[in-house]
């Protein structure tokens, strides 16, 4: 959307807050590789130990950072959820509009054009003085509305581009998110968390 709403820009903030949290996780895993292999070479007793103690405290650290993501997507599954839901309606809404505007805009050309012919037959025709000025006013008139008309399509068409930008990132995140709570949540924990989500939202 191009300008997004107090509750879409809380969505997409806490989204990001939970990517944020995702790549400090891949960052760290990546660490723990690193060490892994090292410590598969067996330097000696003293790098053994360091390694051994820096792996447990950055797995711990990820477990942590799962855990905080883990309650990051069920917090904002059924928020995504709602969202596309309510972006389809929008989508539909100003697809009416953009079909109405584009109506409106043709009607207001046609005005122009209709102006333009009968200044230039009153000219042609050295019609009086008044006549001119109030066919020139009618064309100024026209002209400003074939030009609002003009804006009020084209805002639209990027109204309509950015819903469905919005739509396709919030269809990728929902994915995401499905996949981190079935990869993340503990065995048999998933369903209950549903119910509850559930029960709550009743």
């Amino acid at each position: 959307m191009a300008v997004h709403n107090t509750r879409e820009r809380i969505l997409f903030r806490d989204l990001n807050d939970k990517a944020v949290l995702s790549r400090e996780v891949r960052r760290l895993a990546g660490s723990m590789r690193r060490w892994e292999a090292r410590l598969a070479k067996g330097r000696g007793k003293r790098w053994t130990a360091q390694y051994t103690n820096s792996i447990r405290r950055v797995s711990a650290r990820v477990e942590d950072l799962e855990r905080q993501i883990l309650a990051y997507a069920e917090h904002v599954r059924s928020r995504v959820e709602k969202e596309l839901e309510i972006s389809v309606q929008e989508v539909q809404q100003f697809e009416e509009q953009h079909k109405k505007e584009v109506q409106e805009a043709h009607a207001s050309q046609q005005a122009l054009q209709s102006a333009e012919q009968a200044l230039s037959t009153a000219a042609t025709a050295r019609q009086k003085a008044e006549e001119l000025t109030e066919l020139r006013r009618v064309l100024r008139r026209a002209e400003r509305q074939a030009r609002k008309e003009s804006k009020d399509v084209t805002d639209v068409e990027e109204e309509l581009a950015s819903e469905a930008r919005d739509t396709e990132v919030l269809t990728r995140e929902l994915h995401r998110l499905l996949t981190e709570i079935e990869v993340l949540a503990p065995e048999g924990a998933e369903g209950e968390d549903s119910e509850g989500g559930e029960a709550r939202e009743s």
